[in-house]
């Protein structure tokens, strides 16, 4: 029936936000972060710190002064350089995790074996 049919989407539904909410929280070992949004580290969760935040900032600085034809970073200018990277808030304590996209095709997946398990033992 309709209503039955509506209990099932919603308990598929649950399911599939149980599992990738566990998933992204790190409480499952055999899932990982979306690849389809991935970042610099291959979606894995990124340690930052305040070193690799300035390296950071120093590599898209360089990259900027390339590109630019008229930078006021430019050499001679190095005051204004210090003072852009003083006002510039770091992370406190030794490092943050970056997080983590929701693997929700994983969540999909797990869910859908689990919630069909009891019609594919009948075929």
């Amino acid at each position: 029936t309709r209503e039955t049919g509506f209990v099932n989407a919603i308990t598929a539904a649950g399911v599939t936000y149980a599992v990738t909410k566990a998933c992204t929280l790190g409480n499952l070992v055999e899932c990982s972060c979306d690849k389809s949004h991935s970042r610099r580290n291959g979606g894995q969760p990124q340690m930052v710190n305040a070193v690799t935040a300035v390296a950071a900032l120093e590599k898209q600085q360089s990259v900027f002064e390339r590109n630019s034809t008229k930078n006021p970073l430019r050499k001679g200018n190095g005051n204004r350089r210090r003072r852009l990277l003083k006002n510039i808030k770091f992370p406190e304590g030794e490092w943050e995790w970056g997080g983590c996209s929701d693997n929700v095709n994983f969540g999909f997946r797990h869910s859908r074996v689990f919630l069909d398990s009891k019609y594919r033992r009948r075929t």
